[in-house]
């Protein structure tokens, strides 16, 4: 990516070209082609400009004071992509052009903050400069986002033939704990969230946001085994916050912690029927061009955890989430200070579970070592302030949360 000129470099060819421009027209109505009235060829006019004492406009050549090094300076023809330097002649580097459209074209990187038309190069090592504009944008969508965004986004998620749903009370509820009716075990629950997101970001290293889950359950265990085989209303309420611990051009590494409020009916499945809490670090790092790394590893507890019935057992127990991802700009393109990205995702996330239960064929069976490992695999495409997510995820282990899932996401950042 070419490197961006200095400021008094920048400044000092905006007033050479402007006197260029203003000695042409001079010349034109004076009737001196390519020079103004008093001056001999190859000389410049100048009255002072604040930098040493200067001759008067319109008479011979440039009076000038000292400039640090290098002593008077007489400014001569300015070459193409070049300017002379009179007596010490030292040509300066070519003047980079105008971005196009008014933004870099970020060495295709994306241009997440390109209203100021400054961008580091990852891939090449340069920049990744602390608290700059902010050229790292998110990605995946199954991984956590470690950067604060200002944003509204809404969430369509569809996961197909639950087994062990109650497992540990991550997802579901059990009717065991609950006092209920023992579910079948070989049944299989569907679930369909539609949650909006807040997400406020107060500086480019925190932020806070809220969840606000909407659920539909869809059940073949029968009207005895959570209420009925098919119910919707408002889910389980989550608000956290975010601490980016590094935050550049490049690279994110972020705290969250994330509360989980039993706001949906548990009796329905809505909920879990507990208050629990994760933390955890969240990273991401642009380490070449359009390549993204992301990872997650956060601690699920539950706080108010259920017993087992004739047991001080408690029904939950920690769950441990963790996994990489990986992701390729397929199409990186900016212009009139808007970014247009497609990229392709692939995410690897892995739950593994400690001290908890699930419900068994009789009586609950300890869930404790039950490992989890799904795959995801989507696309993001982002124009301008708006993104979209599509993906797919399945299990890849033994154990499992669901067979499958499919989720859409639409995110309007401020």
């Amino acid at each position: 990516m070419p490197r961006l000129i200095s400021i008094p470099a920048f400044a000092m060819a905006i007033l050479a070209v402007a006197s260029i421009h203003s000695r042409s027209a001079e010349a034109q109505q004076f009737g001196h082609p390519g020079l103004m009235p008093g001056m001999g060829p190859g000389q410049m006019a100048q009255g002072p400009m604040g930098m040493g004492p200067g001759g008067p406009m319109g008479q011979g050549p440039m009076g000038q004071g000292p400039m640090g090094p290098g002593g008077p300076m007489g400014m001569g023809p300015m070459g193409p992509g070049q300017m002379g330097m009179g007596p010490m002649g030292a040509p300066m580097a070519p003047m980079a052009g105008p971005p196009q459209g008014g933004c870099a074209m970020c060495g295709g990187q994306g241009c997440a903050a390109c209203d100021d038309g400054s961008h580091a190069d990852c891939g090449d090592g340069g920049g990744c400069e602390d608290d700059g504009g902010a050229m790292i944008d998110q990605v995946g969508s199954f991984i956590d986002c470690p950067i604060p965004i200002t944003q509204v986004k809404v969430r369509y998620d569809r996961a197909i033939n639950f087994h062990d749903y109650d497992r540990a009370l991550y997802f579901f509820p059990t009717t065991v704990a609950n006092g209920g009716q023992l579910p079948v075990r070989e049944g299989v629950m569907d679930f369909k969230d539609i949650t909006t997101i807040i997400e406020v970001a107060f500086s480019r290293r925190v932020s806070g946001f809220v969840e606000l889950p909407g659920r539909i359950v869809e059940s073949d265990l029968g009207p005895q085994a959570n209420g009925g085989p098919n119910r919707d209303g408002f889910g389980d309420m989550r608000a956290g916050g975010k601490f980016a611990f590094i935050a550049n051009d490049c690279e994110y590494l972020t705290g969250q912690v994330r509360l989980y409020m039993p706001t949906g009916d548990a009796e329905e499945a809505l909920g879990t029927g507990h208050t629990s809490i994760e933390a955890g670090l969240l990273y991401q790092w642009n380490f070449a061009e359009r390549w993204n790394v992301t990872a997650e590893v956060l601690d699920w507890q539950a706080i108010n955890s259920p017993t087992i019935p004739g047991t001080t057992n408690l029904f939950t127990g920690n769950v441990i989430q963790y996994g990489p991802g990986i992701s390729y700009d397929i199409l990186d393109h900016c212009g009139d200070c808007g970014n247009m990205r497609v990229s392709a995702v692939a995410e690897f996330i892995g739950w593994t579970v400690i001290d908890g239960f699930k419900s068994g064929p009789q009586v609950p069976v300890s869930a404790d070592g039950d490992t989890i490992i799904n795959g995801f695999y989507g696309f993001r495409g982002t124009w301008g302030a708006h993104t979209f997510y599509g993906g797919y995820g399945h299990y890849l282990s033994n154990d499992r949360w669901y067979e499958e899932i499919y989720r859409l996401e639409y995110a309007w950042r401020f």
